[in-house]
């Protein structure tokens, strides 16, 4: 998961390999969580704001526009994403894009997902970690799908 937003007058990214996706290939449910503390930017200072939000979470729960994940050889799927940010305050509903590319017809992974959501460090109330950057972030995530067993 990235966290871009505009610091002084550059672009500003937040990185972390630490995000849990729960992905209902049925229902096109999602959930996602990823710890705030596992976030580095290469800035020292925001670096070490971001390790004092332990036990402090990005937490969304939301359903893709698409009725069911296909993991058997499809063309790009673009979709709008419902949800509630549930680690806002107060949780706050958003509207997400995203696409579901297929990869591979052999192996482990069958799918890339991509969801970019558009939303507020006040909303998340962590602001405080990543002084002088614009409110305004873009959230984007991109996740491995797992080939069905049964396909």
């Amino acid at each position: 998961m990235i966290i871009s937003m505009r610091f002084n007058d550059t672009i500003l990214r937040a990185s972390s390999h630490q995000l849990i996706v729960t992905l209902n290939y049925e229902t096109g449910e999602i959930q996602f969580r990823i710890p705030y503390d596992s976030f580095r930017t290469g800035n020292d200072s925001i670096d070490m704001n971001l390790m004092k939000l332990t036990d402090r979470w990005m937490e969304f729960n939301g359903k893709l526009g698409i009725p069911y994940i296909n993991t058997k050889s499809h063309p790009q799927q673009k979709f709008d994403a419902t949800g509630t940010m549930l680690s806002a305050v107060p949780p706050t509903s958003v509207i997400a894009t995203g696409t579901i590319d297929h990869i591979s017809s052999e192996g482990y992974i069958a799918c890339v997902l991509n969801l970019t959501i558009q939303f507020s460090l006040s909303s998340l109330n962590i602001q405080q970690a990543f002084y002088n950057a614009s409110d305004l972030i873009q959230i984007d995530i991109q996740q491995s799908v797992l080939k069905r067993v049964n396909d």
